[in-house]
């Protein structure tokens, strides 16, 4: 009981300091803030909402496509890159770029972005932002990077400590909205592990250093099962 409140604490006094920094801030699910590579397993704060896409080939992709996968969710504007919700340069550097180039051994983790306009509403042509995405991000790979015709607020309607994402507002973000200055961090079981902005280095960084925690936890269970059986 003493180290539930001691917890509760300092829970209360981390989201006093966010509201300081900013609005924003509050929307970073703050029990894996610090990132200590002491390894643990991250928290799960819920499930992705069921959606439907499809993306540029015209392939149909839902929840059930990335099973047994990891994904990165994101939106992307038509006015990218001049006016984007996320950095493409920091996206492309810190976390496509280690995708690619160990996509032999990282070939189940992927970056799924929907395209929206403006006022957040799918876009039925995407290949725009594909020649976008050629033109801004070394060696792009729609196979790795995936862009989706779809209702993005279906991905991004999660709720945790009453906080959901898509009713979180503010000048600070692209057209106003939270989501689309979001990444979300999924795991094999379609369970949400973080949530981090994508417009920074630091904290696309921070996303990073998640995904890896992320990553290794699945080492280690593969490392487990293969001593396991001998």
């Amino acid at each position: 009981m003493a180290d539930n409140i001691k917890k509760a604490g300092s829970i209360k006094k981390l989201l006093m300091a966010l509201l300081v920094i900013g609005p924003a801030s509050i929307l970073v699910l703050i029990s894996t803030l610090k990132c200590e590579h002491r390894f643990k397993k991250l928290d799960v704060f819920g499930t992705i909402p069921a959606y439907e896409a499809v993306t540029g080939e015209n392939r149909k992709i839902n929840n059930n496509t990335f099973k047994n996968e990891v994904v990165i969710y994101t939106t992307l504007q038509e006015s990218c890159p001049k006016e984007c919700g996320i950095s493409l340069w920091f996206v492309d550097r810190h976390l496509f770029r280690h995708i690619r180039e160990n996509r032999k051994k990282l070939g189940y983790v992927k970056i799924v972005s929907f395209v929206i306009d403006k006022d957040g509403n799918p876009v039925d042509d995407v290949s725009n932002m594909e020649q976008i995405l050629r033109d801004n991000v070394i060696e792009y790979d729609p196979n790795i990077w995936i862009l989706a015709k779809g209702n993005a607020q279906a991905v991004f309607n999660i709720e945790h400590n009453g906080q959901n994402l898509i009713d979180a507002n503010g000048e600070e973000f692209i057209n106003g909205k939270a989501y689309n200055s979001l990444l979300l961090l999924a795991d094999k079981k379609n369970q949400l592990r973080m949530v981090m902005r994508g417009d920074s280095e630091g904290t696309v960084r921070t996303l990073q250093q998640h995904l890896f925690l992320l990553l290794k936890e699945y080492d280690l269970e593969a490392y487990k099962e293969a001593h396991s059986k001998k």
